[in-house]
């Protein structure tokens, strides 16, 4: 797939150059790293495997750390009002935890809620588990009442403090098929936290038998009454499989919306396009690391406006290459979305690096692609990414001790320096050459 906007992506990539921002040269810089968070020594491990930020409430999950039993997984809760100094709030672990659980999975938090996915819970079945965000007590426990081994519920989660969707993607014998991953994607009402009530499953009305290893649900968010569902499994037909596709549904009706497109498809099998979905201001970031335009797993993502069920952007860097698998992890917030490529060699062979792009034209933001601060150790942005607009979120699951979270900052560049729109008329043209000529020769960095 080709960058709709490819002229404005040629300019910024081929004239400014990526800027990799690895560590910290002025306070609140854009790119700087603000702060580094890790377990307690032996405390956990793959930590940073997802994260979750609401407003200064920062949420980490930690698959393999030491909760009620040996490696069931635990969870962190954390201040970052002032996010060179993260304030430790509570650990979080499940009560009935056992090992493996991996607890930490997914996690997602609003609010005074924090919601933490252990997708090998009970058996291998998963369970989520709803936490009280101001005192870090445990609140309930939920799961697919039809649950079965190797379902993986709790795989994905989102919530609006309200609402809880839990994705299940190896959820099988779905609609009677006798083989393969289908996926369903469970919906809570959780109004009374302590006993959150059962709303309803939620199926693909693609599943046949030509595509029968959807995993729909491997990604969800929501937005409003708007709920994003991710079926990177996805067969466009018995020759273009794995093409990859995303819904839109209601939340509160459960009625997939635009009915004559029920899903935005790529068009390219083995993209695995939606293993990754965000939500903002009606617009969702999609990501497809399977991708091969550049090379084989060079990957890309795309943003699409669901009123118009149109593709606003698509970003696909000039310098992307195979296994550089952009598009793994998204997240969103405001104008601006993060994307990672956790195969990117820019700051050593696969130490992995997460672009900042602005979803209006899917170019980098200022040109601005973060790197680990240790490159040195591997697969930054394969663990969870997260923004609440002021900051990205990023873990590196592989690095320190146990794992580490990385927080940058994403504060505005000074008055004058623009994005790829330099002239800021809402458009990229050749005049923007022009506008950067000017603003480079006066000065702006």
């Amino acid at each position: 797939m080709r960058m709709t906007n490819g002229l404005g992506a040629v300019l910024c990539a081929a004239t400014l150059g990526m800027v990799g921002m690895a560590a910290s040269t002025a306070a609140g810089a854009p790119g700087d790293v603000l702060a580094t968070l890790a377990p307690p020594p032996g405390d956990a491990e793959v930590f940073g495997a997802s994260v979750s930020v609401d407003g200064t409430t920062l949420l980490v999950g930690a698959t393999s750390g030491d909760g009620a039993a040996v490696n069931s997984g635990v969870a962190y809760l954390y201040d970052i009002s002032d996010p060179t100094n993260p304030v430790f709030l509570h650990r979080l672990e499940a009560s009935d935890g056992a090992s493996p659980s991996s607890f930490g999975a997914a996690v997602s938090v609003r609010g005074n809620l924090a919601v933490v996915g252990a997708s090998q819970a009970d058996g291998l079945k998963g369970a989520a588990y709803l936490f009280d965000v101001t005192t870090g007590n445990e609140l309930a426990k939920i799961f697919a009442p039809d649950g079965e081994m190797f379902d993986s519920f709790g795989s994905s989660l989102a919530t609006d403090g309200v609402t809880v969707v839990v994705g299940s993607p190896f959820d099988s014998g779905v609609d009677g098929l006798a083989t393969g991953f289908q996926g369903t994607v469970h919906v809570f009402d959780a109004t009374t936290p302590t006993s959150p009530a059962y709303v309803r499953i939620m199926k693909s009305p693609d599943n046949s038998t030509g595509n029968s290893d959807g995993l729909f649900g491997l990604s969800v968010a929501i937005e409003g009454d708007s709920l994003v569902i991710g079926m990177p499994g996805y067969n466009t037909d018995s020759v273009t499989r794995r093409t990859g596709a995303v819904y839109i549904t209601s939340l509160s009706t459960g009625a997939f919306e635009h009915t004559q497109f029920p899903r935005f498809i790529n068009d390219g099998g083995g993209d695995f396009f939606g293993e990754s979905v965000a939500v903002f201001g009606g617009r969702v970031v999609c990501g497809a690391s399977g991708d091969d335009d550049a090379g084989a797993g060079a990957g890309e993502a795309q943003v699409m406006d669901i009123a118009g069920q149109t593709i606003v952007a698509q970003f696909e860097p000039i310098e992307s290459q195979a296994s550089d698998f952009i598009g793994r992890r998204v997240a969103f917030d405001g104008d601006v979305a993060l994307v990672s490529a956790f195969g990117d060699d820019d700051a050593g062979p696969n130490a992995g690096a997460v672009y900042v792009i602005d979803s209006r034209v899917g170019t980098a933001v200022r040109n601005l692609k973060l790197l680990p601060p240790d490159p040195s150790a591997v697969g930054f942005g394969s663990g969870g990414v997260a923004t609440n607009g002021s900051v990205a979120i990023i873990g590196q699951v592989q690095a320190g001790e146990g794992g580490e979270v990385h927080i940058f900052s994403l504060d505005d560049a000074p008055a004058g320096c623009n994005d790829a729109d330099f002239d800021n008329n809402g458009a990229l043209n050749i005049d923007d050459i022009d506008a950067f000529v000017a603003e480079f020769l006066g000065g702006c960095p």
